[in-house]
């Protein structure tokens, strides 16, 4: 499963998982009064449909108008509720673009998908008595861009896969357009910044010579 924010390193994560001979699903979360979130949303819809992949969308009415809650922001109880729900489905892996700019925060924060799992499977909250043929059935989590950083995924992603690139959305704070009422990207909030910077660093990295070959020409 790819729990997908939207974002280039979510595409990054299902690129890697496709081209890995995966069978990923995408999984994504709509959280309903945030400004723009429809895009982030769009952009992981549109590349399921790129990889030829099963999308699933789940919606979040909770009110968070007064929480500065980034747009992308994944909900992780749901990823439980797909995995322990839908045994049919047998997920043994969970997929994340984590970089190596934000791998110790996520990483402390994702370890509980595999508690709540096991708690859920244990139907109680110690886990001391977890059966081992469902220990070793819990999903395991997967960060093959956790020594990346965000300018080295933008690199791989447009050389490879640069229609994903024009599918990604990582504004917090995006700005409507008064006349059709489409969101953009607002090109001020940390999130387009760190965009931007990592774009820059990719661009300017094609001038330098790798291996006695030019990096530029490595994207034609």
């Amino acid at each position: 499963i790819i729990p997908h924010g939207g974002g280039l390193e979510s595409m990054a994560a299902l690129a890697w998982a496709v081209d890995t001979g995966r069978k990923p699903l995408v999984w994504t979360d709509l959280i309903a009064d945030r400004p723009g979130t429809h895009n982030l949303v769009l952009g992981a819809r549109k590349s399921a449909n790129y990889f030829k992949v099963p999308f699933i969308l789940s919606t979040n009415t909770i009110p968070m108008k007064s929480i500065n809650f980034p747009a992308g922001f994944i909900n992780i109880d749901n990823i439980v509720k797909l995995i322990v729900g839908n045994p049919q489905w047998k997920i043994k892996e969970i997929v994340f673009g984590t970089n190596t700019e934000d791998s110790g925060q996520q990483r402390g924060m994702l370890k509980n998908i595999q508690r709540n799992v096991e708690m859920v499977r244990n139907m109680e909250w110690d886990i001391h008595g977890l059966q081992w043929e469902k220990k070793i059935n819990t999903p395991i989590m997967i960060f093959p861009f956790e020594h990346n950083t965000k300018s080295e995924i933008y690199s791989f992603i447009q050389r490879k896969h640069p229609t994903l690139i024009d599918f990604a959305w990582t504004c917090m704070t995006p700005i409507q357009v008064e006349d059709d009422k489409r969101w953009l990207p607002c090109g001020k909030c940390s999130k387009c910044i760190e965009y931007k910077a990592a774009k820059q660093t990719a661009e300017n990295a094609w001038l330098k010579v790798k291996i006695g070959k030019n990096y530029k020409d490595l994207i034609k």
